[in-house]
């Protein structure tokens, strides 16, 4: 939000080989839940699994689980 988006890449479960990006395009602060933009399954909510110390989603059409290995903010150039 705010012109500055934050791109995640995610790790499928089910497919270890390949990774999946997403863009984080909401944070509630007060909740601490996030919610991703995922080109292929449309928007989803974050969760965060303590025992193993990441946050994850599901994909909405298949129901898999997606990791989440890091995320990077892309500053908006001036050009």
């Amino acid at each position: 939000m705010n012109q500055y988006p934050v791109y995640a890449t995610c790790r499928p479960e089910r497919n270890a080989e390949s990774d999946h990006d997403v863009v984080i395009y909401a944070i509630n602060i007060s909740s601490g839940r996030l919610y991703v933009m995922d080109p292929c399954f449309g928007s989803a909510s974050v969760y965060y699994d303590s025992s193993i110390g990441k946050y994850y989603y599901y994909a909405p059409n298949n129901g898999g689980r997606l990791n989440f290995k890091y995320a990077a903010l892309h500053e908006r150039s001036n050009l």
